[in-house]
């Protein structure tokens, strides 16, 4: 499991449920960068985004079904949370409903 530092924006928040789990993962649509180079963008209503990546390059490949993943804020400004990398695709479930919750334009 992911484990998200504290003080961080992401800390506290729960998951979100729909009726269910909701999977922001299954939603991602990922579209080959280079080689084995794959990228997907998430944009949330709250304004926040994240991007999830699999390279040799990175931390995580879609051959060994880890990714990475970074986090932006409305204003553009850093998210206090590092990029994760080695992330399963439930890691990156579990982060990205983190980041839906967040409140609107960073909490201003």
């Amino acid at each position: 499991m992911v484990k998200v530092g504290e003080g961080s924006l992401l800390s506290g928040y729960p998951l979100l449920f729909h009726g269910g789990f909701m999977s922001y993962f299954e939603e991602l649509v990922f579209t080959r960068v280079t080689g084995e180079e794959v990228i997907a963008n998430h944009q949330f209503d709250n304004g926040y985004s994240v991007s999830v990546t699999a390279s040799p390059s990175k931390r995580g490949t879609r051959i060994s079904g880890l990714y990475e993943m970074a986090a932006s804020s409305p204003d553009n400004t850093e998210v206090p949370v590092d990029v994760n990398g080695w992330l399963t695709d439930e890691d990156v479930d579990h982060l990205m409903s983190k980041v839906a919750a967040l409140p609107a334009n960073g909490g201003k």
